[in-house]
């Protein structure tokens, strides 16, 4: 199975470029050593709003926008994580915290 690895923002200049040079998403591909669809859904992502283009600017903009907000949230509280902050000023180690 291979391993995913997300863009660089190296590949989305080279998607661009090669969109405006008339590359087609498989000639893409095969150029970055990518599935085909992997340029689609990229290309479907990050397309601008306003005028469906691919600028590889904000693309990796919005890219970026999603991978922050995609992160988990805490599974501690605001309460929990205060207690654990006076633990930890009191010099309790993190075994001792748990």
């Amino acid at each position: 199975m291979n391993q995913y690895h997300q863009l660089t923002q190296e590949e989305r200049y080279s998607i661009s470029g090669l969109r405006r040079a008339g590359y087609t998403q498989a000639q893409i591909a095969e150029h970055l050593g990518r599935s085909p669809s992997t340029i689609s859904r990229e290309v479907r992502r990050n397309s601008t709003h306003r005028d469906r283009r691919y600028r590889a600017q904000k693309a990796h903009a919005y890219a970026l926008a999603r991978r922050r907000a995609a992160r988990r949230r805490s599974w501690f509280s605001a309460d929990q994580w205060q207690e654990i902050e006076l633990l930890l000023r009191r010099k309790w180690s993190p075994e001792q915290i748990s």
